[in-house]
């Protein structure tokens, strides 16, 4: 990649040397597309998290853990940190985690396997890391084998492929033994494989998820769904695109020309250009940078799957490089997908007094939203609050402001 090519970026207004509140016919109060008036967000979807290893030569490593081990010395999560997370800070994203005891791990295929319990270690695994990553729903198991005797994937149903709607009882009573135990809420999650039937949606809706993803269609494509939308019979669970791969920048060993030769060279600097302007494209557009991985690589089938954040590294920190110094709001999917929902929901209405009322009426408890205006101060009318504005591009933000009637001061 040409370490001089950068994310073009709007031109700003310098800040004026002397901020004074303009004449009340004057003033402006508006939603701002993301949080903090941000240009665009971006999170990391890791998938798979699961208590479950394997080897093959008496030990376990990075890329055979699922997340058996954790956080500790040799697990995939201590590589992804000390190779990624350490690096860029900024990252947040969200961990897709099947509940139960995932099925893909063939038990005739050969490989010593490794299964824990969800216990205390696990829960403070999840806290630990909860300033960073949420953990979402990705089924029960994941799925089943169609012959037990068969390991190949091919011999694989999806778990979304084969629940109906009288699942729907067992599946909330599973969801909630898990919240509760580790203290959390799932307030969204991913069909297993994005494979699903006809009963998906109303199960997903008929469980309470306020976000979900459905489809990869729009994965390192333009397309109608880089945009969130909504589904379901009250058109109330927004669907959460997933837009780009981690493994867009990979540069590995293959077959069919010969090494360094002209060819080789012109398709990668040709698949550098063209997912370097893809990003770019959803940057400008303020869409949603979701980067699609795999927590963990080697399957039981003896495939490595893809894409998987062990054989993406390098990838994932030339996106993240590429985005360093991007006016992006780093978040998991639940605080993306908050603030979308709030902004679609939310009205702001101008009275003839000149104050505003801040109305919500969406499906989270209260609205996550910023406002942006050309007053530096507002003031709650019920509670005389005072609320100072963050001066940032020209205008004064006010984040996470709550329902109400505001006048400025």
């Amino acid at each position: 990649m040409d370490k001089n090519i950068v994310i073009e970026k709007e031109k700003r207004e310098a800040p004026q040397s002397r901020i004074v509140n303009p004449e009340p016919n004057d003033i402006r109060i508006k939603k701002c597309r993301y949080f903090n008036n941000y240009q665009t967000c971006a999170t990391l979807m890791l998938d798979d998290l699961s208590l479950t290893a394997l080897d093959d030569d008496g030990s376990i490593k990075p890329w055979s853990d699922w997340g058996f081990r954790l956080n500790s010395e040799g697990s995939m999560f201590r590589y992804l940190e000390d190779n990624l997370l350490k690096k860029y800070p900024e990252v947040k994203g969200t961990f897709f985690f099947p509940i139960g005891k995932h099925a893909a791990m063939h038990h005739n295929a050969g490989y010593r396997l490794h299964f824990n319990e969800m216990n205390e270690s696990f829960k403070c695994f999840a806290n630990e890391m909860s300033n960073r990553f949420e953990i979402a729903f990705h089924g029960t198991n994941h799925g089943r084998y169609k012959d037990n005797n068969n390991p190949s994937m091919s011999n694989w149903d999806q778990e979304f492929e084969y629940l109906t709607l009288d699942n729907i009882p067992a599946l909330a009573r599973e969801i909630e033994r898990v919240e509760d135990f580790l203290g959390i809420k799932m307030h969204g999650g991913k069909y297993p494989g994005y494979r699903m039937n006809g009963d998906s949606k109303k199960i997903v809706e008929s469980l309470g998820f306020k976000w979900w993803c459905s489809h990869d269609s729009m994965i390192n494509r333009k397309h109608n769904d880089n945009r969130h939308y909504y589904f379901g019979e009250e058109n109330r669970v927004l669907g959460f695109p997933t837009n780009l791969s981690g493994c867009v920048f990979n540069h590995h060993l293959k077959s069919g020309f010969a090494p360094g030769s002209f060819t080789q060279r012109l398709r990668r600097e040709f698949r550098m250009i063209r997912f370097e302007n893809y990003i770019r494209y959803l940057y400008k557009k303020g869409l949603i940078i979701s980067i699609q991985e795999h927590h963990f690589c080697l399957r039981t089938d003896g495939k490595r799957q893809t894409p998987n954040a062990f054989d993406d590294i390098n990838s994932l920190d030339m996106i993240f490089g590429f985005l360093r110094g991007a006016d992006i709001w780093y978040a998991t999917c639940s605080e993306i997908a908050h603030y979308l929902e709030s902004y679609d929901h939310t009205d702001v209405e101008k009275q003839s007094n000149g104050n505003v009322i801040l109305k919500y009426n969406g499906r989270w408890d209260e609205p996550l939203i910023t406002l942006k205006s050309n007053c530096r101060q507002l003031q709650n009318v019920s509670t005389g609050e005072i609320l100072p504005g963050v001066y940032r591009q020209g205008e004064w933000l006010y984040n996470g402001i709550k329902e109400g009637e505001y006048k400025t001061i």
